[in-house]
């Protein structure tokens, strides 16, 4: 079970073996963003080790700059260039790089969507911006991968075929993970790469499209169903019950924006994506106002202890949607700062 759902898993077989898989757990878990599983039978917690070896270092986090080859940069070039109608497919590892994937769309006049776990990098700031795809997307984020003739992805492993375009329209996917690329549609040009190199990389070879007909047509497109999912928020004097996106917006609205959003599967996340609305956070050494995380479930514990990374960064207040009312109650008793919880 924790195999599926982490980036190391292992068993220590003798007490020798803690120090290695402990730094290699920590190690992997740094450098991939990811959950490492270290099980220890109880018996060997308690045990002595006569010297740890040379683990006693700490498991530093690295940075590199890694950026596809410039054959590979011109052949995704030229399927930008010869394209009409390109759209941009942006997701997690999007982080850090809001403004390069912003160019790419301006240079390309491509309508920018954003998978769920790209809405907290994207969504602000967004001349180009189309909303959110997939299951719980706009129609407008559908229709702009559905109509284009090639498509750009961005730090996404997006997994709904149904969202994708046809398969005959050209994809260049960027991604860190080699082994990922094309896991979820044909891909003509794969590039190897961080989003931001990749995109530094890419920009002086792109051509700078004169016709944004495409871009308005679904940026106007957006900008009809924003107005849609703003009037459910608004209350009504006879509203009974008070519907759930009126609460998540007047929450927006008063929440700051350090807050940590976290929310339950279901209808929880459904309310909170259309009401949430992601800015940009005015101190730059915090995340964005969620914790968006890939290891949810509809079980309590993995909620709670999406809650309780608010640790790591306290005096900052977070905000947790559930679905359960057993959630919520664990969800508070793991942290000691502010916790807004609302059951529906």
């Amino acid at each position: 079970m924790f195999g599926e759902c982490s980036e190391f898993c292992e068993l220590a077989s003798t007490a020798e073996q803690v120090p290695r898989l402990l730094h290699t757990a920590m190690r992997t878990a740094v450098e991939r963003g990811g959950v490492s599983v270290l099980v220890v039978p109880g018996d060997m917690l308690l045990a002595a080790l006569a010297d740890p070896g040379p683990y006693t270092h700490p498991a530093r986090g690295t940075r590199s700059r890694v950026t596809p080859t410039r054959e590979a940069l011109a052949e995704a070039a030229d399927v930008l260039n010869g394209a009409d109608r390109v759209t941009i497919l942006g997701g997690a590892g999007c982080a850090g790089c809001h403004d390069e994937v912003m160019a790419l769309a301006g240079t390309l006049r491509a309508p920018a969507v954003h998978s769920l776990r790209g809405k907290e990098h994207l969504e602000y700031d967004k001349p180009f911006g189309v909303g959110l795809t997939g299951l719980i997307g706009y129609s407008s984020g559908y229709r702009a991968t559905e109509r284009c003739d090639a498509l750009l992805m961005l730090g996404t492993d997006f997994p709904y075929r149904p969202f994708h375009p046809p398969s005959d329209v050209p994809v260049v996917q960027v991604d860190m993970r080699g082994e990922h690329i094309g896991r979820r549609t044909g891909v003509r040009v794969p590039l190897v790469g961080t989003v931001a190199d990749t995109a530094d990389a890419l920009l002086p070879l792109l051509r700078e499209k004169p016709d944004s007909g495409f871009a308005d047509r679904l940026t106007k497109h957006y900008r009809r169903v924003r107005a849609h999912l703003d009037d459910l928020a608004e209350a009504r004097p006879h509203d009974a019950p008070m519907h759930p996106q009126h609460v998540a917006a007047a929450v927006d609205r008063l929440a700051e924006d350090d807050t940590i959003f976290t929310a339950d599967v279901g209808c929880c996340r459904a309310r909170g994506t259309s009401c949430w609305n992601w800015r940009r956070p005015t101190c730059t050494n915090c995340l964005c106002r969620t914790e968006s995380c890939p290891y949810h479930s509809h079980g309590d514990a993995a909620h709670a202890a999406s809650v309780s990374s608010s640790r790591r960064r306290p005096a900052r207040p977070t905000v947790y949607w559930s679905s359960r009312a057993s959630a919520a109650r664990r969800a508070c008793s793991a942290v000691r700062e502010p916790v807004i919880t609302h059951s529906v």
